[in-house]
């Protein structure tokens, strides 16, 4: 075993191991860093700046492989093996395949690596029971015979599944990933919009600008998300079974496409696609209206932060304008919550194969809406 090898497993930060591994965190005091790694009051594990640790609780210390050791309780390979493992540490000789994802790289992305069924939505049975559509396995108590299947096929770490059944894989990424990463999206590009629409209601247009850009976290957070694109790029092995864009987010490059039009924000809890499945269910087409970002806030959110529009809807906000999807079904509603704000913009839901196709009856110079494939 190179010393190398183990010394790059111990200039892992103790800070991030606590954190990622175990889930402790750890506070400032007096210029250092503490810590509870055992049950007390009050916290008694320093962090010192060389990468070291102490409990003085408990009269132990060490390095970063020592401490997985106190935790784990565990002798020095085994904690290497897990610090090797969790944070893609390998030894000189050892050849890693590019697009697979360490442990650490798939707790970024929100998923358990050490078992996939973790990952999954899992409604629980009995035989005659009515099963659940939504769930992405009924699995059946009394069924020894499905429960042994379940075990061999679900219960193995997330790698392994990979291999395994590669459709149920990529479905699962579909389901459980890609959605989060778009609402992170969505999350950060409304987070853009409306601290350069606050600090524009005291300033000028280049002041909000400049100060909706300049914020550290925005930047961080367009970073993290990046990030998390590429990751799931890489754990995607059959493009024609899974899509993912290559996101590219900048403060200044986002809020400029956001100003002149050219990017499109959702801004309801409910997504098109999902509206698509509720229209799927049950027979529906989807209606469109356009009304302005303003009129839709005070319908909304005008009595306080609960949206108040009783009706499923998706909400997109695009170059000051919103488009608000529905029901069909939920049009007498829609018309009765906004009259005549709102200008009908027609988008078909065609044959319900969640393909959209664009009719603007009298769009008036706006843009059609163009949302992401899944």
């Amino acid at each position: 075993m190179s010393s190398d090898y183990i010394e790059r497993l111990k200039q892992i930060p103790i800070i991030q191991i606590l954190q990622e591994l175990y889930g402790i965190q750890a506070t400032q005091k007096n210029g250092r860093s503490y810590c509870k790694i055992r049950e007390e009051r009050t916290a008694s594990c320093c962090i010192y700046p060389n990468n070291s640790w102490y409990d003085f609780g408990g009269s132990v210390g060490g390095d970063s492989i020592k401490l997985v050791e106190v935790l784990d309780g565990c002798d020095r390979k085994t904690a290497m093996e897990k610090l090797a493992r969790s944070f893609g540490i390998q030894r000189e000789h050892q050849k890693r395949n590019p697009k697979e994802l360490f442990d650490f790289e798939w707790k970024k992305l929100g998923i358990y690596p050490d078992m996939t069924s973790k990952n999954m939505n899992i409604n629980l049975v009995m035989s005659t029971d009515k099963p659940d559509r939504t769930a992405d396995i009924n699995l059946c108590l009394d069924s020894p015979a499905q429960l042994l299947e379940f075990r061999h096929r679900y219960q193995i770490p997330i790698n392994e599944f990979r291999q395994l059944d590669p459709v149920g894989y990529h479905n699962l990424l579909k389901k459980h990933v890609l959605p989060v990463l778009f609402n992170e999206r969505e999350d950060y590009l409304i987070d853009l919009l409306f601290s350069y629409r606050n600090a524009r209601f005291v300033s000028t247009d280049t002041f909000a600008f400049d100060y909706a850009i300049s914020q550290p976290e925005k930047r961080a957070k367009a970073e993290e998300i990046n990030n998390k694109c590429v990751l799931l790029r890489r754990a995607v092995d059959d493009v024609s079974l899974l899509k993912v864009p290559l996101f590219r987010l900048n403060p200044t490059q986002d809020l400029r496409g956001i100003l002149n039009g050219n990017l499109q924000i959702k801004y309801s809890k409910t997504s098109y696609f999902e509206l698509c499945h509720l229209a799927n269910q049950s027979y529906q087409n989807i209606s469109s209206v356009a009304i302005s970002f303003e009129d839709y806030l005070q319908a909304a959110y005008g009595d306080g932060m609960k949206n108040s529009i009783n009706v499923a809807h998706a909400a997109y906000y695009q170059a000051g304008q919103c488009y608000l999807c529905f029901l069909e079904c939920d049009a007498p509603k829609i018309q009765n919550i906004f009259g005549e704000k709102a200008a009908k913009v027609t988008l078909h839901f065609d044959g319900f194969s969640h393909k959209l196709t664009t009719k603007n009856r009298d769009n008036g110079g706006k843009k059609p809406l163009s949302f992401p494939e899944i």
